[in-house]
């Protein structure tokens, strides 16, 4: 069994003022299973004996991508604040945004649980999922504990 818990240093860093928040590792855990259950597919076949096609390989193993892209994608995202800004880190990319050019946030009841949604001064909408670790202190942050708000 995976301990769920294990992060909790790594997610949610009170002494520094500093909180950040992730997707739970149990499902980074669980998309990178079904890859491999996927990407193993052709070669239990092909070591039971049967002969598979070239493009057997291919139909197999590009789906396997698409939950071994959104694991990555996962592993890779994270929320932080601060006292004075928000840090959003895509990947490679990274991001900044000041609590002086949030205009609005407030949480949306969506399909597939509550999101934060986060407009900005200039008109750009920032979506924050509800899986994220600790989102209730990330809403209470945000919407708030966000100084100078309206």
């Amino acid at each position: 069994m995976v301990d769920t818990q294990t992060n909790d240093a790594r997610d949610h860093e009170s002494d520094r003022a500093v909180h950040v928040h992730r997707y739970p590792d149990r499902l980074i855990y669980l998309l990178w299973l079904l890859s491999a259950a996927v990407f193993s597919i052709p070669i239990i076949l092909a070591l039971s004996g049967n002969a598979i096609a070239p493009m057997g390989w291919l139909f197999c193993w590009i789906p396997a991508c698409i939950p071994a892209g959104i694991a990555f994608f996962t592993l890779r995202y994270s929320v932080v604040v601060s006292s004075n800004k928000l840090v959003i880190r895509n990947g490679s990319s990274r991001r900044e945004v000041l609590f002086a050019d949030i205009e609005k946030s407030e949480i949306v009841s969506a399909r597939n649980g509550p999101q934060l949604r986060v407009t900005l001064t200039n008109g750009q909408k920032l979506w924050f999922n509800g899986m994220l670790t600790y989102f209730d202190d990330l809403v209470n942050e945000v919407v708030v504990g966000r100084p100078g708000r309206p």
